[in-house]
């Protein structure tokens, strides 16, 4: 059979594949590149097939909406050197839970020193996922979209490589069963926590099918944030209203749904006067809520009034910038994240928490007078 009736088909899985995520396919697409030049390969029919579809496929994902969208919000147009280097500086900061990177780094320089390997040759061997992770990281600080969905290409790459580098050195069978047991356990305990987050949303389904109110009551499957990556939560309980909501409400023929932890629920129904004078909260709680005052105003503004940042208790890094942190200088932020809703008869103020700035909020202003805040143990 001729082998040319396989290229168009070749020819439309490039697409496919380069048609997936930034994160992944402008680094390898670079990374291709790399390889046959430095390499001096000439390609075969079956390589130039796949890869001209993946640059197609590559180069239709750039252009798209929503990746210029969100490359024009990572942008700023005034340029300066100070500006650039204060930019770069905030999202690395903001990448603080890059784990597989630093990890590759550190056993890429030990497996070297130990010569289990020659630095050149390994960067030559694997020039393309090396260039995928540099591009990559690159891409994801410049833009400064450092979610864990952005940062995922880098480290991906970044596992596959340091499980190649682990595999030069002579393991102890004893840490090979520790490690074998670790890893049960883990499992043990995710699917454990995979059926506690099921059943959550067993029971948020319930209360939509089944009551006619507009307050889902839900029930926190509490875990260590590590472990929180191995599963997916039904609904993000750290804001008031987002489009999953809106969408979840729509689907099911209601005007909105508000997501309630039940345990503030309860509080509010067996104890209404915390609520009365004061934005009660929780460390785990990711809401002020506080019963709306008497005088039945509308709400214009909403503002957190923070406290003097102490610049001597931050790391040393971050007192050369710390000038240029909102987070840190900032004497008061406004929010837009709040709404009302009605739990027994009575209108309570639910405000978002704002994760850069919460240690600090001293008050909440609303309608220029200020509330204070009462943080229950």
């Amino acid at each position: 059979m001729n082998n040319r009736i396989y290229y168009p088909i070749l020819f439309i899985i490039g697409i496919i594949s380069g048609w997936t995520n930034e994160a992944f396919v402008i680094g390898l697409s670079i990374g291709y590149l790399l390889y046959f030049v430095i390499k001096k390969i000439k390609p075969t029919l079956s390589q130039i097939s796949l890869l001209s579809g993946f640059y197609i496929g590559v180069a239709l994902l750039v252009i798209s909406p929503g990746s210029i969208h969100r490359a024009l919000q990572g942008s700023d147009v005034s340029f300066s050197i100070t500006t650039t280097l204060h930019n770069l500086i905030s999202s690395l900061l903001n990448m603080n839970n890059i784990r597989l990177l630093p990890i590759f780094i550190i056993i890429l320089l030990y497996s070297t020193y130990k010569r289990k390997i020659q630095l050149k040759q390994f960067i030559n061997d694997n020039i393309i996922w090396i260039t995928t992770i540099f591009i990559t990281f690159v891409f994801v600080l410049f833009t400064k979209h450092s979610s864990g969905h952005s940062r995922f290409g880098f480290e991906f790459f970044s596992l596959l490589l340091t499980v190649k580098l682990l595999s030069k050195f002579n393991i102890n069978k004893y840490c090979i069963l520790l490690f074998h047991i670790v890893l049960l356990i883990t499992v043990i305990y995710v699917l454990k926590l995979s059926y506690n987050n099921y059943c959550e949303y067993k029971y948020c389904i319930y209360q939509i099918k089944q009551t006619k109110e507009n307050i889902i009551l839900t029930q926190e499957t509490n875990c260590p944030s590590y472990f929180e990556r191995f599963f997916i939560k039904f609904i993000d309980k750290n804001t008031i209203e987002n489009w999953t909501q809106k969408w979840i409400a729509k689907r099911n023929k209601k005007d909105s749904l508000l997501f309630i932890p039940q345990d503030a629920y309860n509080k509010i129904k067996n104890t209404p006067d915390k609520f009365k004078s004061a934005f009660y909260t929780t460390e785990e709680l990711p809401f002020y809520i506080m019963q709306k005052p008497t005088n039945n105003k509308k709400i214009k503004s909403i503002t957190f009034i923070l406290e003097e940042t102490n610049y001597n208790k931050l790391p040393f890094y971050l007192r050369l910038i710390v000038h240029k942190l909102k987070r840190y200088n900032a004497d008061s932020i406004i929010s837009h994240q709040f709404n009302t809703i009605k739990i027994l008869d009575s209108d309570y103020i639910f405000i978002e928490k704002n994760n850069l700035i919460k240690d600090r909020v001293l008050y909440i202003n609303i309608n220029d007078t200020n509330y204070k805040i009462f943080k229950a143990q």
